[in-house]
């Protein structure tokens, strides 16, 4: 099996993909550009990573970014309950 190097697809892919791309993580971005500019003969792995391999990648990166602002944003309701609760026991006793 032969890998080729078209030197077009070196030069546009980044660009475009990256115009294309920016919301995803940049290893996604690395895979794409390496899975397309080093494909097999006749390009048969290209159409297998665009459509099964890349989703199934972009949708974990994006599922885990999405837990991580969940993650945030649940630590800081925590924290926010946690501190209400500390200013209104404090303006209770302070009633008292």
């Amino acid at each position: 099996m032969f890998l080729f190097l078209d030197f077009a697809t070196l030069v546009s892919l980044p660009i475009s993909y990256h115009f294309l791309f920016t919301a995803f993580d940049y290893r996604l971005r690395f895979f794409l550009f390496v899975s397309r500019s080093f494909s097999l003969i006749s390009n048969n792995l290209f159409p297998f990573l665009a459509w099964v391999v890349f989703p199934v990648c972009s949708l974990s990166a994006f599922s885990e970014s999405i837990s991580r602002v969940f993650a945030i944003a649940i630590g800081a309701l925590i924290q926010a309950l946690k501190d209400w609760k500390r200013k209104r026991c404090t303006a209770i006793n302070n009633n008292w």
